[in-house]
């Protein structure tokens, strides 16, 4: 590669469909290739989920168990199974979001206060005739030494 001296370029000598070309792969490195739609180039007898386009598939959504089994409801002989899909779907129901922390603290002391307080609730009535008496008694059971003195 020889660098020829003396030579010098002018704005006019360069060609701009060219210079436009230069500019735009420049530009386009940066870019993010952009996904293309799929498109089916030849007919097939076999159609696969590729080559639907979600925006081409309608604008319901997706197909709930419910929509199916609306048909079964038409038969009698059918009736059974729909019985049973609606029996499974009601015991596979998602749970529901555990409580946060905070929440399940302050309701595990609200059951234990109250399990407290009905424990101490009845040993209400014994210790009210304890404070009014003015003599306490304590039985206690006869001891096998005292039976032996006598």
């Amino acid at each position: 590669m020889s660098i020829e001296e003396g030579v010098e370029y002018s704005d006019e000598e360069i060609d701009e469909k060219k210079h436009q070309k230069l500019l735009d792969k420049v530009l386009s490195l940066n870019k993010a290739q952009q996904l293309k739609k799929p498109s089916r180039t030849e007919p097939t007898l076999k159609i696969s989920e590729f080559d639907l386009v979600k925006s081409l598939t309608g604008k319901k959504g997706s197909v709930h168990l419910d929509d199916l089994t609306k048909i079964l409801d038409k038969k009698k002989s059918h009736v059974n199974i729909k019985k049973k899909v609606d029996t499974a779907t009601k015991i596979s129901r998602t749970l529901p979001k555990p409580l946060e922390k905070p929440t399940a603290d302050r309701i595990q002391r609200t059951v234990a206060y109250e399990k407290a307080r009905l424990e101490l609730d009845r040993w209400e009535p014994i210790v009210t005739s304890n404070r009014v008496s003015t003599d306490l008694v304590f039985p206690l059971p006869p001891s096998k030494e005292k039976e032996k003195t006598m």
